[in-house]
């Protein structure tokens, strides 16, 4: 397979810099991989080759995904307890030294989930909301046969 796609022996520092380098989230690295990417998903798509174009997507999605910010462990010793609320779901998350530990969710109206709300940290209100959010989108009842609706 690598020699079907060109890469050889002589590739494997390169690849190993390259990679080491997404990892580090390092900016001008991430833009060449995804400019690669994008430019390899435009071809699939002119060549009609869409099956390898929504890989290529894929990838894309990948990188953006691991190179986002992290949200789940921090450097310095932080405890601290989280919660987001959306369309009657509450999410929790328990921050101990640095790292996430736990997670609940549960139904619970606003007003109930009001106390955890206000004790999250401003710096966490948004990843609690974003994942309030999405808990309640799946905790939706599903259309049967319709396993694809988000009922939105």
């Amino acid at each position: 397979m690598a020699a079907k796609l060109g890469v050889g022996t002589a590739d494997r520092d390169s690849l190993v810099r390259t990679i080491t380098d997404v990892l580090d989230r390092d900016d001008a690295t991430v833009a060449a991989v995804c400019g690669l990417l994008r430019a390899r998903r435009s071809h699939a798509a002119e060549v009609l080759a869409f099956e390898l174009a929504a890989r290529l997507n894929a990838e894309l999605d990948a990188v953006d995904w691991i190179t986002s910010p992290q949200q789940v462990t921090r450097p310095e010793s932080h405890d601290c307890d989280i919660a987001g609320w959306a369309d009657g779901i509450l999410v929790r998350f328990q921050m101990r030294a640095g790292r996430l530990r736990t997670w609940t969710q549960r139904a619970c109206t606003r007003t109930r989930a009001g106390a955890y709300l206000t004790s999250t940290p401003a710096e966490w209100a948004d990843f609690a909301h974003r994942n309030a959010q999405l808990a309640a989108q799946l905790a939706r009842p599903r259309l049967p046969g319709c396993e694809w609706a988000t009922g939105s």
